[in-house]
């Protein structure tokens, strides 16, 4: 996997007054925590609670996260960009996401990565189409080695592709 790295040590905190996870997270947050032993252990779920809620974890809700689990900042953010499906910028509506296992690149996934790239005009790196509807990446492993090449389309996997077979499921999901 390449990492792909922002230098933010330069770049200034701004949050606003009023929260952004909201009350409601907060207390699915609080119900989940008698599950773990330490409020450490329950930043994952935490993290996908927000980022489902928002759409993303902005600065603001990494700060919020932080408070309301009684770690530093720098940890949440350390946890977040460890991850592939953490997000800290707004991603499209659908996600398509290509996987590179040893499977998939053997079975041709490059293939399907220049079709897709093609086809929405974005590169691969978390890259959003302009209208804000695709983000594309790609990813370790989706768990399909036996029917590689794949890809993931929101929670929808798609097997054993061409090139061509990849691009129609863009059309397919963008007609949507």
């Amino acid at each position: 996997m390449a990492w792909i790295t922002d230098d933010k040590r330069a770049a200034e905190l701004v949050t606003q007054s009023e929260p952004v996870v909201s009350q409601a997270v907060r207390d699915k947050i609080e119900a989940l925590a008698a599950r773990y032993e330490t409020r450490q252990s329950l930043l994952l779920p935490a993290l996908h609670a927000v980022q489902h809620e928002i759409g993303y974890l902005p600065v603001q809700a990494v700060v919020e996260l932080a408070e309301i689990l009684s770690l530093s900042p720098a940890e949440v953010q350390d946890t977040i960009s460890f991850y592939e499906e953490y997000f800290t910028e707004p991603k499209g509506k659908h996600m398509v996401m290509v996987c590179r296992s040893l499977s998939c690149e053997l079975m041709g996934c490059e293939g399907i990565l220049a079709a897709i790239k093609k086809k929405l005009g974005v590169s691969v790196n978390r890259q959003s189409t302009a209208d804000g509807k695709f983000t594309f990446m790609e990813v370790e492993c989706l768990a399909a080695c036996d029917k590689a090449p794949c890809m993931m389309i929101n929670a929808e996997l798609h097997e054993n592709l061409t090139a061509s077979d990849a691009a129609a499921q863009i059309d397919r999901v963008n007609e949507k």
